[in-house]
């Protein structure tokens, strides 16, 4: 056997020091981080999908640690609504009404939303003054 093959034989043991995301994710913001999971997750998804049983290739993260990792992340932004589609997403057979705490978030949200655009009418109104360009 050569240095490669053994090589081969230790992908599944090598395969966690190639995962980025951990080194990446501290420096990017919320926002960004989501993308990467969810490419995370399909990844999950279609090595399942394509895996005959094989140990090989089995995943270094299970798809319910990167929904739970989405849902605490999604806490600290105001993506509420997103927050509502990955709840749906976990919850697929139940059902399909809006939990009670995503509701009074999504009012809070949109509270703040509407009395931010109250405070900027007048900046909104003078940048919209054909007269001033």
């Amino acid at each position: 056997m050569t240095g490669q093959d053994s090589n081969n034989d230790n992908s599944n043991t090598m395969m966690p020091s190639y995962d980025l995301i951990p080194l990446i994710s501290p420096h990017l913001d919320l926002h960004m981080i989501f993308p990467l999971l969810e490419f995370q997750e399909s990844c999950i998804l279609n090595n399942n999908n394509n895996n005959n049983n094989t140990s090989s290739s089995s995943p270094m993260y299970s798809s319910a640690s990167v929904v739970a990792a989405r849902l605490a992340l999604i806490r600290n932004t105001h993506m509420v609504d997103y927050a509502i589609e990955i709840h749906h997403e976990v919850h697929k057979e139940g059902e399909k009404e809006v939990p009670e705490e995503f509701e009074e978030w999504r009012q809070n949200v949109y509270g703040e939303l509407n009395r931010l655009r109250e405070g900027a009418v007048k900046c909104d109104e003078l940048f919209r003054n054909d007269e001033l360009k």
